[in-house]
């Protein structure tokens, strides 16, 4: 009888290993993915295109052109869900909104606030609630504002809206 012939309980415990590396791998690639998607979440959501960071820069350039100004209040801390809804497919980048922010030729800049939203700009634009978009005049009149993770069905009207008024 050969050692090929033998019967071996090495075949089971072979197996059993194989399942456990399988088992152990499959492991890994569920924790890794879901490590990415939580590194995600965790990410600042990006500013739309054509959106700059400061406030001071956008009033000036809004002012001196004679345009209205578009101002996103945000907070990484702050209401996440609402903010990623806002800065997603269906807010800000939105077709209609880039549109409607192209036809009123809007100046647009996002200010990024801390948790308590206790900084200047937050006080001086009265800000109790991130996202908040606020319209501007060039003059620096307030036309309109929205509050929270709104979409493009209620920021296209608000910047139709506002630009009526700002005439």
């Amino acid at each position: 009888m050969t050692e090929s012939d033998a019967p071996s309980g090495d075949s089971k415990a072979t197996k059993r290993s194989g399942d456990f590396k399988a088992k152990l791998i499959l492991l890994a690639a569920v924790a890794v993915v879901g490590g990415v998607f939580y590194v995600n979440r965790l990410r600042d959501p990006a500013m739309p295109e054509g959106f700059i960071t400061d406030l001071e820069a956008a009033r000036e350039k809004a002012r001196d052109e004679i345009r209205p100004l578009l101002i996103l209040f945000w907070s990484p801390k702050v209401d996440k869900t609402a903010t990623r809804h806002l800065l997603g497919e269906k807010g800000l980048p939105h077709k209609s909104v880039v549109e409607a922010i192209e036809k009123g030729k809007y100046v647009c800049v996002g200010v990024k606030l801390g948790r308590q939203l206790d900084s200047d700009p937050a006080r001086k634009y009265k800000i109790t609630r991130v996202p908040t978009l606020v319209v501007l005049s060039s003059m620096g009149i307030e036309l309109a504002r929205l509050e929270g993770g709104v979409g493009h069905g209620q920021i296209e009207p608000m910047l139709a809206e506002a630009l009526k008024k700002g005439l």
